[in-house]
C-alpha cells in the first residue's frame, strides 16, 4: 500500500493495481514547461506536474522500504535455501542406504517447497500489491532432519566401536569362549571327570 496522504490514493486503491500505476511513472515525460503531457495509461495529454507529483507521492518512502524487505526477504530466503545440502551429499554414506528411501522422498519434498516459495517471494517483488502465501517448512526440515539425525547415530556408533577396538574385541573373546563352553560343556566334564579318576588309581 502507498501514502493514503495522496489525493489520488482512493483511485490507486479502488483500481486495485497499483503496481501497474508506479510502473506507468517511469513512462511520464519531463514536464519542463509545464504543459499537460501524455498519459502512459490512457494516451491523452492529461498528465501536469501536478498530478506527477500526487501519483509520485503516492510511493512515498515507506512504500520504498517495504519494497526494499521483499528484495531483502528474497535475497536471505534464497540465500538459506542454498544451505540444503543435495541428495548426492547424503548418499555417499553407506550408513544412508537402510533410509535411502524416506531421505529421497523427504529431501525432495523440502526442496520442492524451498524452490516454490522463492518463486512466490519474486512474483511479490514484481508486483507488491499481490498478496502472497508461502507454503510452511517446518513439518518437512523436521521430517528430513530426523533422518540425518538416525544416520548419524549410526555413524557415531560405529565410530564408537572403532575408537574402542580393544574392549570390543575383549568382548568377542569373552563370548566367544562363553559359547564354547556352553557348547562343548556336556562333552568336556565326563573326560575331566575320568582323568581325575585315572590320576588316584
Amino acid at each position: 500500500m502507498g501514502s493514503a496522504d495522496s489525493p489520488v490514493s482512493g483511485l490507486i486503491q479502488k483500481l486495485n493495481n497499483s503496481d501497474w500505476v508506479r510502473k506507468g511513472l517511469d513512462f511520464i515525460p519531463k514536464n519542463e514547461a509545464d504543459r499537460p503531457t501524455t498519459c502512459p495509461f490512457c494516451q491523452e495529454k492529461t498528465i501536469t506536474s501536478i498530478l506527477e507529483s500526487q501519483i509520485s507521492n503516492y510511493f512515498d518512502q515507506s512504500y520504498d522500504d517495504s519494497t526494499k524487505t521483499i528484495s531483502d526477504l528474497l535475497t536471505k530466503y534464497s540465500e538459506a535455501a542454498k544451505e540444503l545440502q543435495p541428495l548426492d551429499f547424503y548418499k555417499t554414506s553407506p550408513f544412508a542406504n537402510q533410509f535411502l528411501s524416506e531421505l529421497t522422498e523427504s529431501h525432495r519434498n523440502v526442496e520442492e517447497i524451498l524452490t516454490k516459495n522463492i518463486e512466490y517471494i519474486r512474483q511479490k517483488e514484481i508486483t507488491p500489491s499481490t498478496p502472497v502465501s508461502l507454503t510452511k517448512t517446518n513439518d518437512q526440515i523436521e521430517k528430513l532432519n530426523a533422518l540425518i539425525e538416525n544416520i548419524n547415530s549410526d555413524i557415531s556408533k560405529h565410530n564408537h566401536r572403532l575408537d574402542n577396538t580393544v574392549t570390543e574385541l575383549d568382548g568377542l573373546k569373552k563370548e566367544f569362549w562363553s559359547f564354547l563352553r556352553w557348547e562343548y560343556d556336556q562333552t568336556i566334564a565326563p573326560c575331566a571327570i575320568e582323568s581325575l579318576a585315572s590320576e588316584k588309581l
